[in-house]
């Protein structure tokens, strides 16, 4: 499996070249767990046996940011191997395997300091008071010695965007970084956001950085997408549904209306982070579309 690479994660972090080559040494050995703790599943089921840093060709969509890098460094990633143990006793964990394999993959490092790409400080510290720069101000953090290894799962949205398995019993898993998005079933379906969902992002990052507040790091990791108009990946549109109909609630607090008292208010902010209203109609439209489009290939 491919477990992390060099460039820009979900959460604005990256690791640098140097660092991945740390890290084969850090997790063989290491066991791994179904979703962070799934449920009554017992936790511990795989060990890593073998891992190994790996020169490559990153897989496309690729950022300007990201394209930096790549040109500086080349594309580098790390890539490991699990064995697990003969499960086909027990239902519950075998069905959560057999689904989580064709998933994502999480492999989490503790490290010493987030350096900020932008800092010419001596501290070279993002968190330190000598940056000139908030975490708002740039493009992504870079995580700085790596220090162990505290988590291997499968998880359905991992930190790393490339983050996947690659080959279950020396058989190769065919399957692009942003799932269906651009062929098969779906090849019809235009996965890039709309012009207005963009204009919101860009407002509700405008706004995350006036005020400081609204929405969470996935959110302006989503906002940051919509504004570039990234084409996203069929899953990231069923969760971008999810997430407008569990806070529809939010417009009926005060400060979500121009006008208001509060406004913009925290859950505006997060609602402008997700594409807004564009962003609702369009999410729900390609979800009717994908599920169209399920039941044809079902029959």
């Amino acid at each position: 499996m491919l477990f992390t690479d060099n460039l820009i994660s979900r959460n604005r972090a990256r690791w640098s070249a140097e660092e991945i080559k740390k890290m084969p040494a850090l997790i063989i050995g290491h066991r791994a767990t179904l979703d962070h703790a799934w449920g009554s599943v017992e936790n511990r089921w795989g060990v890593v046996t073998n891992a190994r840093a790996v020169r490559g060709e990153a897989i496309a969509p690729i950022s300007a940011e990201e394209k930096a890098v790549i040109d500086k460094e080349g594309y580098w990633y790390g890539e490991c191997e699990i064995d697990i143990p003969d499960i086909s006793s027990n239902a519950e964990i075998t069905e959560m395997v057999q689904s989580l394999l064709l998933s994502e993959n999480s492999i989490g490092f503790a490290y010493q300091f987030m350096r900020c790409p932008n800092c010419e400080c001596a501290a070279g510290d993002l968190r330190s008071p000598k940056c000139p720069n908030s975490w708002e101000d740039i493009a992504y953090y870079e995580r700085v010695d790596v220090q162990e290894i505290f988590e291997t799962s499968f998880v359905e949205i991992p930190d790393v965007r490339r983050a996947r398995v690659l080959e279950i019993d020396g058989k190769e898993v065919s399957r692009s970084l942003r799932g269906q998005a651009s062929s098969g079933k779906y090849s019809h379906i235009n996965f890039k956001p709309p012009q207005g969902a963009r204009e919101e992002a860009e407002k509700g990052l405008d706004w995350r950085k006036e005020f400081g507040r609204g929405g969470t790091a996935v959110g302006i990791a989503r906002a940051r997408d919509i504004k570039n108009g990234v084409e996203l990946s069929p899953d990231t549109l069923r969760r971008m549904k999810s997430y407008f109909a569990r806070h529809e609630v939010d417009k009926q607090a005060e400060g979500f209306n121009q006008g208001e008292k509060g406004y913009p208010s925290n859950g505006r902010i997060a609602w402008a982070l997700w594409g807004g209203d564009a962003g609702q109609s369009w999410a729900n439209k390609v979800c009717d579309q994908m599920d169209k489009a399920d039941e044809e290939e079902d029959g």
